[in-house]
């Protein structure tokens, strides 16, 4: 049996696709949420350390309305890559 992953968080332009779409090999841009050194040394997961790690400082200093917004302008960040990112969890169904 193949794993396959999830999108958790979809892009607002995939809105329109209805129920889980299962991917069997991520792209680069992924991220892929669990634990476990496959996920934390994809290419995706990695960019997405280094994005949340320089704008740490930064996102210390605001206050909790700003931090949603910045929250939110980093999984944009993720979502404008080419291609684009997706948030990523395994299937639960199918291991």
């Amino acid at each position: 049996a193949t794993t396959t992953l999830l999108i958790i968080f979809k892009h607002p332009r995939e809105q329109i696709m209805s129920g889980p779409q299962g991917i069997e090999i991520p792209h680069l841009n992924d991220v892929l949420l669990g634990r476990g050194s496959g996920n934390y040394n994809h290419h995706g997961n990695i960019v997405f350390r280094l994005v949340i790690e320089r704008n740490k400082a930064l996102y210390s200093t605001c206050t909790q309305v700003y931090k949603n917004a910045f929250a939110r302008t980093i999984v944009e960040t993720v979502w404008n890559q080419e291609p684009a990112g997706r948030f990523l969890e395994k299937n639960k169904s199918n291991g």
